[in-house]
């Protein structure tokens, strides 16, 4: 049996390695499609340099994404729920920073583009996986912090049961009996019953 934290990081690590192989997917099918596109210039390649960088913050992105969608899930009764909050959520953070960006004064704005183009690039993809490592130890830890195998549990049956009051049968919590119902209900399965009859003097 997997311990709260066990269940945490499995579900952490599942997300961002689907997340992660996609995105891989992606970089390879661009790479092989440009090298169809523009046959006969001989072989391209991204820079490995960049491709690496690209591929690190990918990958930092992934992992906070994955643990802000542990910390969204504990407050929603379904995946639906879950994804529809987490989806919101991104667009307000993305769409804010925009709007902040855009926001700024002319002479902001004419500033940190001069800070941009006057810094290395190494110096910038340095920040910001500092950046992006320290948001992902902070979310983690609360992720950590909230994280529990019987609201976990709780959330899964309430959602799965055609039954209001699934989270109030703590024998059904206390047996698993919805993480046994994930990978069988007893479909096909004969059951027998062995039966005296009816004691009408009982």
């Amino acid at each position: 049996r997997l311990s709260d934290e066990g269940i945490l990081i499995a579900k952490i690590a599942s997300s961002v390695l689907a997340a992660f192989a996609g995105f891989i997917l992606l970089v390879t099918m661009t790479q092989v499609g440009l090298n169809i596109a523009n046959r006969g210039s001989g072989l391209l390649m991204f820079p490995l340099g960049q491709l690496l960088a690209v591929l690190i913050l990918d990958l930092l992105l992934c992992m906070l994404l994955s643990c802000a969608g542990v910390l969204v899930s504990l407050r929603a009764s379904s995946v639906r729920e879950a994804t529809q909050k987490l989806t919101v959520a991104f667009m307000i953070v993305s769409g804010g920073m925009l709007f902040a960006v855009l926001s700024l004064p002319r002479e902001w704005t004419a500033l940190l583009r001069d800070w941009l183009a006057g810094s290395s690039a190494v110096w910038l993809v340095t920040l910001a996986v500092v950046v992006l490592t320290a948001l992902n130890a902070a979310v983690y830890a609360l992720a950590r912090a909230k994280f529990r195998r019987a609201r976990l549990i709780l959330d899964w049956a309430a959602s799965s049961y055609d039954d209001p009051y699934a989270t109030l049968q703590i024998n059904v919590d206390a047996l698993d009996v919805s993480h046994a119902h994930q990978m069988s209900r007893g479909r096909n399965i004969g059951v027998a019953v062995i039966e005296t009859g009816v004691d009408a003097q009982h």
